[in-house]
C-alpha cells in the first residue's frame, strides 16, 4: 500500500532527504564547534601546565644559585677568618718574643723609681684547694609587707644620715 506523501515519484522523498541532510549538517558543526572548544580548553591547559612547571625549575634554579652565592659567601668569611687567626698568632708570638725582661726591669727603676723587694718583703700564701664547694643560705623569715616597708625606710634613712 502507498503512503499518501507518495504518488510514484520522489519529489516527496527529497524534501525528506533535505531535512535529514541539513540536521545532519547542523549536528556535524555542532561537533565541529564542540571539538574545537574541548581542543581549545586542552590547549589552555597545556599552557597552564607547561607555564607552571617552567615556573617552578625556574623558581628551584634561583633558590640553588642564592644558596651557592650563600655558601661561596661563608667559604669566604671563613677563609678570611682563618687567615686573621693565623696573623693574630704571628702577632703574638712576635709580642712575646719582642719583649725583653731586661729593658723592662731597665725602665721600671729608671722612670718609675721601682727597686726589687728584698727577701723580708715576699710574703709566701699557702692556698688549701679543695674539690668541693660549701654554700650558705641564709634562714628565711616570713616578712609581711609591713616589715619589708620598715626596712626599706631604715636602710634608705641609714643610706642619706
Amino acid at each position: 500500500m502507498y503512503s499518501r506523501l507518495y504518488d510514484g515519484t520522489s519529489a516527496y522523498k527529497i524534501e525528506e532527504y533535505y531535512n535529514y541532510t541539513h540536521k545532519a549538517e547542523e549536528k556535524r558543526q555542532q561537533n565541529k564547534k564542540t571539538v574545537a572548544k574541548k581542543a581549545a580548553l586542552n590547549r589552555k591547559r597545556f599552557i597552564m601546565v607547561a607555564s607552571s612547571v617552567f615556573a617552578v625549575a625556574a623558581l628551584f634554579l634561583f633558590m640553588n644559585v642564592v644558596l651557592i652565592q650563600t655558601a661561596a659567601t661563608c667559604d669566604a668569611k671563613a677563609k678570611e677568618l682563618e687567615d686573621i687567626r693565623v696573623r693574630n698568632t704571628q702577632l703574638s708570638f712576635e709580642i712575646a718574643s719582642g719583649i725583653d725582661l731586661a729593658a723592662v726591669e731597665a725602665k721600671a727603676k729608671n722612670e718609675f723609681g721601682m727597686q726589687q723587694p728584698e727577701s723580708h718583703q715576699n710574703v709566701y700564701v699557702d692556698v688549701v684547694q679543695s674539690d668541693y664547694a660549701e654554700t650558705f643560705s641564709a634562714p628565711k623569715s616570713e616578712k609581711g609587707a609591713l616589715d619589708g616597708i620598715i626596712s626599706s625606710l631604715k636602710s634608705f634613712l641609714s643610706y642619706i644620715g
